[in-house]
């Protein structure tokens, strides 16, 4: 508001054709125009800082979603890691149980009379069936 009555008492002075401006009059209106940017330069530097603080505020509230989003992040592989080291040991414990039950039976089935009687059958075929005995010869198993 000072500022325009600054201006309306220059264009006064300047343009009328009636009163000279003296030196004193002068005066007053440069350390009017000084004081009234002096007060225009604080209140600028005022708007400034609150505006950089508003900045520094928001930048603040991002930084710390940021660290929010790191953490939920590093927890979620973590659990996945976690889960999947538990399926790949209980796999290991399944199947190495599953192989201790299963073999004696396999033993069992497959003892060796048992194949010493399926290699005599094989033998007595492959006399009889050329097929047969052609069939051995090309996957390379001879027998005695």
């Amino acid at each position: 508001m000072k500022f325009i009555f600054i201006l309306l008492t220059l264009t006064t002075l300047l343009f009328s054709n009636t009163a000279k401006p003296t030196s004193n009059d002068t005066k007053l209106l440069i350390e009017l125009i000084k004081s009234e940017t002096k007060a225009t330069r604080d209140l600028m530097t005022s708007y400034q800082k609150s505006t950089d603080k508003r900045f520094d505020d928001v930048n603040k509230r991002f930084d710390d979603m940021n660290k929010r989003f790191d953490t939920l992040v590093y927890l979620l592989v973590g659990g996945f890691t976690l889960v999947m080291g538990y399926l790949l040991k209980e796999r290991t414990v399944i199947k190495n149980e599953v192989k201790k039950e299963l073999e004696p039976e396999l033993i069992k089935k497959a003892d060796k009379n048992t194949l010493n009687k399926v290699i005599a059958i094989i033998e007595d075929m492959a006399k009889r069936d050329k097929e047969v005995e052609e069939l051995l010869n090309k996957h390379h198993i001879k027998l005695a």
